[in-house]
């Protein structure tokens, strides 16, 4: 199992546009264990604009969706000029993760891996997205 790394070769960008025709916001993911924990069990981390990673869990346990919001980029150049910056060693976000918020979510989707888990979270972003443009559209 690998650890977390700021190496650019180990993260997988997704593109969460809801429209074939437009790109982003991106999100950056990567598996792996935080550098110097003794728990290697495996997790999803996201990449934060502010270049720290983050467990993907606290952002599905948190009270609003939206928070994970906070770890999309806008374009692909903001993703790549923060990999290129980053320092060699990670820095790990330490957000709480609500247990029961956390399984109330998995109750809630089926059971699946790591990347399953990313793709319900990406579609109910982009639903959240096209509800929020239709909230926005004048009548």
């Amino acid at each position: 199992m690998p650890k977390i790394t700021n190496d650019y070769s180990k993260v997988k960008v997704w593109d969460l546009s809801p429209l074939p025709n437009q790109r982003g916001p991106f999100l950056v993911t990567q598996t792996g264990y935080p550098p110097g924990s003794d728990d290697v069990a495996e997790s999803l981390y996201v990449l934060r604009p502010d270049g720290t990673w983050a467990d993907i869990n606290a952002y599905l346990s948190a009270e609003n969706p939206s928070l994970m919001d906070e770890a999309l980029f806008e374009s692909m150049p903001a993703v790549i000029h923060l990999l290129e910056s980053l320092p060699p060693q990670p820095t790990i976000a330490s957000l709480p993760v609500s247990e029961e918020r956390l399984r109330a979510w998995l109750e809630r989707h089926p059971p699946g891996t790591l990347l399953e888990t990313v793709r319900r979270w990406i579609a109910e972003y982009r639903d959240r997205r096209k509800q929020k443009e239709s909230d926005n559209e004048p009548d």
